[in-house]
């Protein structure tokens, strides 16, 4: 599979290269860097499985992302994203590691490059399709982003790219291996539907889109079958005075007896109060958890089968300009049956036109063996830096 991908790559690479001459081309990304520090409580050593480590981990996280369009004939374009990861880490935290549960890829494109020691350099294709734009119609094959899901927090419509919010050393969301056709009805109503690509045929997933807009509002129903079960699922947008405001659910069929089907909401609003100071709200309810600490499931959580383990969260966001340079953002996340959570505050500044740097802390709290009481104190520095 490793000399796959890297044929895989080596075709891409070459294929824009001879298109050069006679297609547009352009090249932009970034390059990204994330050294942690952080402090694993007693708590958080369960789900070490019984290694031996020490509860101060240091982190260096490398990223560069390569994003090559090649525009080819009317409104058709060829569109990648290349990533190279380099990790230095004694101990990898399963909390804040993808995971093989949720990929929706057909075929690994990941290969490893040097793995020694506690230095990790892997390469990966994290987006490769095709896309044809019509007037009325428009297809994309191949890996690609999904964009569906209307919260700012939790997207639990988004069943093809899921992100623990917590998770702040992922910034890009995970590709999927898809065929998408969507059809343009009118303004702001279109009928996509996509057809998602696994390793095992059995396993593929299939859904449908249904948007359509009452002005000032966007409606979408969706309807599927993920994970070998049926969904049914439904979003909203729009303005309440000056306010924004959205909704999205899903309700996910279990055939197996054991574990009944559940229910996912979000409910969420935001306001920009001055030109300086924007926040939001967003409410979940997740019929798939618990109001009980002692029941968590910690295995699902570590392997990506569920992103929280409560039923009732709360989480709010301020983002304050000091300076037209300077911003900072708050975060506060709360699972209001065991009452656990965290704060998250993170500064940046705007070194440049392409540069960004900035500091974090995240900092869980909660009883033992509630949710977040599992996820370790953090620090960490952020530099981006685009082309």
């Amino acid at each position: 599979m490793i000399r796959l991908s890297k044929y895989i790559l080596l075709f891409c690479l070459i294929t824009l290269n001879t298109a050069l001459s006679e297609f547009d081309f352009n090249l932009s990304g970034y390059i990204f860097t994330l050294p942690i520090y952080q402090r694993l409580d007693n708590s958080a050593l369960l789900l070490t499985q019984g290694t031996e480590i020490n509860k101060d981990i240091y982190i260096g996280i490398a990223k560069l992302r390569l994003k090559p369009v090649l525009n080819l004939w009317n409104d058709a374009r060829l569109e990648a994203a290349t990533e190279t990861l380099i990790e230095i880490s004694k101990f990898k935290n399963p909390l804040f590691t993808d995971n093989e549960y949720y990929s929706r890829q057909a075929f690994d494109a990941d290969f490893t490059i040097f793995n020694e020691g506690s230095i990790n350099i892997t390469q990966s294709i994290d987006r490769l399709f095709f896309k044809q734009t019509f007037d009325d119609f428009e297809l994309t094959l191949g890996r690609q982003r999904v964009n569906w899901g209307v919260g700012r927090i939790w997207q639990p419509t988004d069943l093809l790219h899921p992100v623990n919010p917590a998770n702040y050393a992922k910034i890009e969301k995970t590709g999927a291996d898809a065929l998408s056709m969507k059809y343009f009805i009118g303004n702001f109503s279109d009928i996509e539907i996509v057809a998602n690509f696994r390793s095992a045929f059995k396993n593929n997933n299939y859904a449908i889109r249904i948007r359509t807009n009452v002005s000032p509002y966007d409606f979408s129903g969706i309807f599927g079958y993920f994970g070998n079960e049926p969904v049914i699922g439904f979003d909203f947008t729009g303005n309440l005075f000056d306010a924004g405001i959205r909704a999205e659910g899903i309700y996910i069929s279990n055939t197996n007896e054991e574990e009944p089907g559940f229910v996912r909401l979000i409910a969420g609003a935001d306001y920009q109060f001055s030109k300086d100071l924007y926040a939001l709200v967003e409410f979940q309810y997740n019929g798939e958890g618990t109001n009980c600490k002692y029941c968590y499931d910690l295995t699902k959580l570590i392997q990506g089968k569920v992103i929280n383990l409560g039923m009732y969260y709360i989480a709010l966001m301020v983002n304050y300009q000091i300076h037209p340079l300077i911003t900072i953002t708050g975060n506060y996340m709360q699972n209001t049956n065991d009452y656990s959570g965290y704060f998250q505050a993170i500064l940046n500044y705007s070194a440049g036109d392409n540069i960004t740097i900035g500091g974090a802390g995240m900092l869980p709290f909660g009883y033992k063996f509630s949710e977040y009481r599992y996820y370790p104190k953090s620090f960490y520095l952020i530099t981006q830096l685009f082309f």
